[in-house]
């Protein structure tokens, strides 16, 4: 059978996300929002190469988040905010050609803005308050042609002008 949409927000669900996910390769959406799923994001995710939409937000999910995510070519909305994520942005993020919608908001996740981001041609909105990111945006990230938020919270200092 043909699996598409997953949306299974606002279920009550505790405990891990289920490896086997993984496994539905022809899975386009996973909306996971507003239950109460722990642990880490499994790397068998990285099999659904069909991904459009990835939303974990208003969890309790931990660890960092994974580079596999680069790999997840058809990727074009990534939001995990309100979770418990540390550790950086990693840079493969930035291979994921129709990303236009990222949300970090609400986690741990600190270092610098990686300056690769401004490959993400699609990008229309980036999110990253209520973190531990040091440094500055980006200057590049002014000339993304469709960028038109940039939600910081005042947690970096932003020297660029959006078109």
């Amino acid at each position: 059978s043909l699996l598409i949409l997953q949306n299974l927000s606002y279920n009550n669900f505790v405990g891990a996300i289920p490896e086997e996910i993984g496994n539905i390769s022809s899975l386009t959406e996973i909306i996971f929002g507003y239950n109460n799923l722990t642990g880490t994001i499994p790397l068998e995710l990285s099999q659904l190469q069909k991904l459009e939409v990835f939303e974990l937000f208003h969890n309790n999910l931990s660890g960092t988040l994974p580079s596999f995510l680069g790999n997840l070519t058809s990727l074009c909305r990534l939001d995990i905010s309100s979770n418990d994520i540390v550790g950086t942005i990693p840079e493969e993020v930035s291979l994921i050609s129709s990303l236009y919608a990222m949300n970090f908001g609400t986690n741990r996740m600190a270092g610098k803005i990686p300056h690769e981001l401004s490959q993400l041609k699609m990008l229309e909105s980036l999110e990253l308050f209520d973190n531990n990111f040091v440094g500055t945006l980006p200057s590049s990230l002014g000339q993304l042609p469709r960028l038109t938020k940039i939600v910081s919270k005042a947690v970096l200092h932003v020297n660029i002008k959006l078109r």
